[in-house]
């Protein structure tokens, strides 16, 4: 099979391009799925494609891993010949570090047999380079833990190149937070970034049945009870999956009711008093809260604020000072957050593309600052996806829009400067819990663009990674393509010259295509892309026959033309591809270039 320029070339896009049309996927289906792992060359520099199948389309990494020495290659005897002086990207140790990796597009399911020669210039090559791709390893794998900063498979090889035949090897991909070099000195800088790691660890144990799993209180979801090779596990395993099977099927817990919270009797909740043994304990402080309050001299504290810069020590003085500031009456303003996009250019060796990052800042009232946490990818985008704590900051950077000077806080470069912009500011109210030593920070946002229940949770005690997600998410997702009629005159006679039309493509989340032309007769089009709310996507959603509907002053005439099922399968605010269920049928591209919006079809690779 062959690589064609019809198909989605996502290596001929810049690097950062990419790195926006990439969500982070957390697929997690059950059984045994199909994988291909593939060095990719071209000229002397190579990498490996790691694809497995799942639900309906592929997903997998590029593992980077180009070492001096590495040989040229023109055809696959060739690439086959190297593999054995190329030294291998996994390496079995407990010390391994593994190699740097970065996600791949969801693709269609035939890039699995994608192999062979490409020309200068076209897809899977260089402008001077012809691109070779050799499948080297093919076999099934299972889907372990999979989480935003986090990603377990487990694999076993039908060929034997490198894993032995027919046995199980555990792979982890994880985020890691590291320094920023200087690009003079390659000394590191206060500044961290981060990125993945790949790499085959020292124990094969699968995180779910580990102790360190149990200690997290997790489960894996129901649709996947066992997320691992199970007789593998038991073989290898036994002590471990027992002890995983009697705590998974221990005792529940127990239901805190209003009856067991702390200060019932004082609850001025009517409902929790006249039915004291329903679920309760959310709506007022935990037992050390009121422990505290029960022995807080008042006359030690100004306000609010004073009372926070003296409870430093407490394991949460804001959710302390706050019990206390609602006790002595004192009104408490709402925080405040904003969440903005820094961006500066990076080395420049073909494009020029810069370097992006998203801020979080929540001004809390706390001491030292508002608190800030950092995210590699737009958390508006990609849900969920991982974030790191920065810790607080001084409280000028919530307002801050403008360029940042050279070598200053937010800007490694030399000699360019950085450009910050707020992207979404507003209210957020904030609820903050520890459980088991891992901090949950509920936050309800109220921003035109940052809006709803999220929810951040510590990965672990004393981690700085987050799992930052939207609570609320929409179930399923429809779409409907309607021709739409536009009068050209304000009371038109309703003759065909009295009006011009488009189509629209709408999904059920609340993007709008707006066609020049037919979808179902033509492979591409110019489109104009609209974004509204749900709510408002609805009432056209359901409308079921030819109507008169009314946009403004004009009177404006929808004829339905097809429904069905849709798939989002990559988002960002410059592309998004889909995959439709109707008569108009299979995988659809949004891009937006310079200014210019383009709908096409989107081929899949051709067998030759």
């Amino acid at each position: 099979m062959k690589i064609t320029r019809d198909m989605i070339n996502y290596l001929s896009f810049p690097k950062d391009i990419v790195e926006l049309a990439l969500a982070p996927y957390q697929e997690m289906p059950t059984g045994e799925h199909p994988f291909v792992m593939q060095h990719h060359w071209r000229g002397r520099s190579v990498h490996v494609d790691w694809r497995m199948k799942a639900n309906g389309f592929l997903v997998g990494w590029t593992v980077l891993d180009n070492p001096k020495g590495t040989p040229e290659v023109d055809s696959v005897a060739e690439a086959k010949k190297a593999l054995t002086s190329v030294p291998f990207i996994f390496r079995h140790t407990s010390t391994n570090k593994g190699r740097r990796a970065e996600t791949k597009a969801r693709q269609p399911i035939q890039w699995m047999k994608v192999h062979g020669v490409t020309k200068p210039g076209d897809p899977g090559a260089t402008r001077e380079n012809i691109g070779v791709l050799y499948a080297f390893e093919r076999g099934v794998c299972i889907f372990g833990v999979q989480k935003p900063y986090f990603h377990e498979y487990f694999v076993k090889s039908s060929t034997g190149t490198f894993f032995p035949k027919e046995q199980w090897f555990r792979i982890v991909v994880r985020r890691v937070g590291v320094p920023v070099l200087d690009p003079e000195t390659k000394k590191p800088l206060k500044k961290r970034e981060t990125m993945w790691r790949v790499l085959i660890p020292g124990t094969q144990e699968p995180y779910t049945i580990s102790t360190r799993a149990r200690k997290r209180d997790y489960k894996p979801p129901k649709s996947n009870p066992y997320p691992f090779p199970k007789a593998w596990a038991l073989k290898n395993f036994p002590d471990q999956m027992k002890k995983w099977e009697d705590w998974k099927t221990g005792p529940e817990k127990e239901v805190k009711t209003c009856r067991t919270c702390a200060g019932f009797t004082a609850c001025k909740n009517s409902e929790c008093l006249a039915n004291p043994d329903i679920p309760g304990c959310d709506t007022w402080a935990p037992a050390y809260l009121v422990r505290a309050f029960e022995s807080l001299p008042f006359a030690e504290y100004k306000n609010f604020a004073d009372c926070v810069r003296k409870n430093q020590d407490k394991k949460n003085p804001n959710a302390y000072c706050a019990f206390v500031a609602r006790k002595a009456g004192e009104k408490l303003s709402t925080p405040k957050f904003t969440l903005q996009f820094n961006s500066w250019m990076g080395q420049f060796v073909v494009r020029g593309v810069p370097k992006r990052e998203w801020y979080l800042r929540i001004d809390d009232k706390g001491v030292g600052g508002v608190r800030s946490f950092f995210f590699p990818r737009d958390p508006l985008y990609y849900r969920p996806t991982s974030a790191e704590e920065e810790g607080r900051v001084d409280r000028k950077w919530l307002d801050f829009e403008g360029k940042i000077s050279p070598r200053t806080k937010y800007n490694p470069n030399k000699k360019l400067p950085a450009t910050m912009k707020i992207v979404d500011r507003g209210t957020v109210s904030i609820e903050s819990k520890v459980e088991k030593g891992i901090e949950i920070i509920d936050l309800k946002f109220n921003g035109k663009k940052l809006k709803g229940k999220w929810r951040l949770v510590q990965e672990e005690k004393k981690a700085k990674t987050y799992t930052f997600e939207k609570l609320s998410r929409s179930s399923g997702l429809s779409f409907v393509l309607q021709k739409h009629w536009i009068p050209t005159r304000p009371t038109p006679k309703h003759y065909l010259n009295d009006f011009v039309y488009h189509w629209d493509i709408r999904l059920s989340d609340g993007i709008e295509f707006s066609l020049y032309k037919d979808p179902l007769l033509v492979k591409s089009t110019k489109v104009k892309r609209k974004d509204q709310t749900p709510e408002k996507m609805a009432s056209w959603m359901e409308i079921d026959k030819k109507k008169v509907v009314k946009v403004g002053p004009l009177s404006t005439i929808v004829d339905p033309i097809d429904a069905g099922k849709a798939e989002i399968l990559e988002k960002s605010p410059t592309f998004i591809s889909l995959k439709l269920h109707g008569k108009l049928k299979g995988y659809f591209v949004w891009k937006k270039s310079n200014g210019t919006e383009i709908f096409m079809r989107s081929k899949t690779p051709q067998t030759e």
